[in-house]
């Protein structure tokens, strides 16, 4: 079989994936251990690349005009170009039947795209003002000034002028990230509860237990966000990890084996 072309953001740090939608694919890819190549793109490079593969755009810009997005993948083995996170987990579920399943019946159902989507709640929206101004300086120089003019667009200010100001700003806006882990901390619960009263056992640290699905993989990315951008040092990923009793560490070192390929398929 041949190796996947899987289309990662490129930045300062030589093969170092930090983008939180990217993370589902490359958990994804390990967890299920399809073969794969990462290509690094900056974002000048993306529209350029899909098109060159057929793979279709995301969404439109505000002109109208269609936008590009990453995660994207081309699969030389059926000749299929995809980019969106969900649309390729799902494709590589249907392609390749032989390698451990993520998806589960009613994957698609709101209570489990609520948890896949926690980033979008009003709580949780405190990452992006701590993690968004960081990325830029994370970027190469190529990336910046796209990087720049999209944000600042998207936030109507200077991200200088997004970051919270250390102090008490910051812990307010913290604050309400705590209270966002809670409540997916919450649904978190109510679907390990569902998953017991099936096949699998409630215990265990992933949305149905013990068994790890893309809805781990979905949330996990949008932790990891803080980690790569922040680092681990920062005190933002150490008070993530100790939220909820620990839930956060045990979710994240539950899926730390799928963080990289297994040896027969690392990157060439």
């Amino acid at each position: 079989m041949s190796r996947i072309i899987f289309y990662d953001l490129a930045c300062k740090k030589p093969n170092y994936a930090w983008g939180p939608n990217n993370w589902k694919i490359r958990y994804a890819l390990n967890y299920k251990r399809i073969p794969y190549t990462t290509e690094w793109l900056e974002f000048t490079e993306i529209e350029a690349i899909c098109r060159e593969k057929g793979i279709p755009p995301t969404m439109k810009k505000v002109d109208g005009s269609p936008m590009y997005t990453l995660p994207a993948i081309w699969d030389p083995n059926t000749k299929t170009g995809l980019a969106d996170s969900l649309t390729i987990a799902a494709y590589l579920e249907r392609t390749y039947p032989d390698t451990p399943a993520t998806f589960f019946p009613g994957i698609t159902n709101p209570e489990y795209m609520q948890i896949m989507n926690a980033i979008t709640l009003p709580e949780m929206k405190g990452i992006r003002w701590f993690v968004v101004p960081r990325v830029c300086d994370l970027l190469n120089e190529a990336s910046q000034p796209y990087f720049r003019s999209t944000r600042e667009a998207m936030f109507g200010r200077r991200l200088e002028d997004v970051l919270p100001k250390e102090g008490e700003e910051a812990q307010a806006v913290w604050g309400e990230v705590r209270k966002g882990l809670d409540i997916v901390d919450g649904w978190l619960a109510e679907s390990r509860a569902r998953a017991s009263a099936g096949e699998s056992g409630s215990s265990g640290p992933f949305a149905r237990g013990e068994q790890v699905t893309y809805v781990d993989f979905a949330l996990a990315g949008y932790l990891v966000w803080v980690r790569y951008v922040l680092g681990e040092d920062s005190w933002q990923w150490k008070d993530i990890l100790v939220q909820n009793e620990g839930r956060w560490r045990m979710l994240i070192e539950g899926l730390e084996k799928y963080e990289k390929p297994m040896p027969e398929e690392r990157n060439a």
